[in-house]
């Protein structure tokens, strides 16, 4: 797992730095070589957004899955109970699409020089970490609360907000990273 996510981090950043160029420096580059030319500011600022997407992705695909093994053990005892099992399960998403909303957010910044890339790229990483770490948690906090409803169903209150609870610090990754990305704008 550890080998796929370095070599997507890799391909993602040769990628950026393809994208990174315009074409007016395509011969330019040809002469004095590739890596002069290309506008470092946008590579670092795609790759925050890339990290970001990715971390969030990834935290949330776990968590999702994690609620999901538990949300089908729960409807194999009892298949009324679908809409419970199934918002439940649908909680740890809302961290990959904290991601795609600041890689969004990122695309839409003009004129990226170097240092505004570099803070976007650092502005990435509290989305990022706290997107990868609560999802799992969410997930896990969500697959308690299925077990939860599975023998109490009116209980589905207290099984929604524990999940809520650790989806707050996905919230304050992203706002940190709003913040950053702003800071001095």
């Amino acid at each position: 797992m550890k080998r796929m996510i370095i070599l997507s981090s890799i391909l993602t950043f040769f990628v950026t730095v393809g994208y990174a160029q315009d074409a007016a420096t395509v011969l330019a580059v040809q002469k004095i070589g590739m890596w002069s030319s290309v506008n470092w500011g946008l590579v670092f600022a795609v790759f925050g957004a890339a990290f970001a997407t990715f971390a969030g992705g990834y935290g949330s695909s776990v968590g999702v899955g994690i609620a999901g093994e538990v949300g089908n053990a729960v409807l194999t005892e009892d298949a009324k109970k679908f809409g419970s099992v199934l918002v439940l399960q649908a909680l740890p998403m809302t961290q990959g699409i904290y991601g795609l909303l600041y890689a969004f957010m990122v695309i839409g910044v003009a004129d990226i020089d170097l240092t505004r890339g570099l803070q976007l790229f650092f502005a990435s990483l509290p989305v990022g970490m706290c997107g990868l770490i609560s999802g799992i948690w969410q997930g896990k906090v969500s697959a308690a609360g299925m077990q939860l409803i599975a023998r109490r169903p009116k209980q589905m209150g207290q099984a929604i907000i524990l999940p809520a609870m650790v989806e707050t610090f996905a919230v304050f990754g992203l706002l940190a990273s709003i913040l950053l990305m702003n800071l001095g704008q």
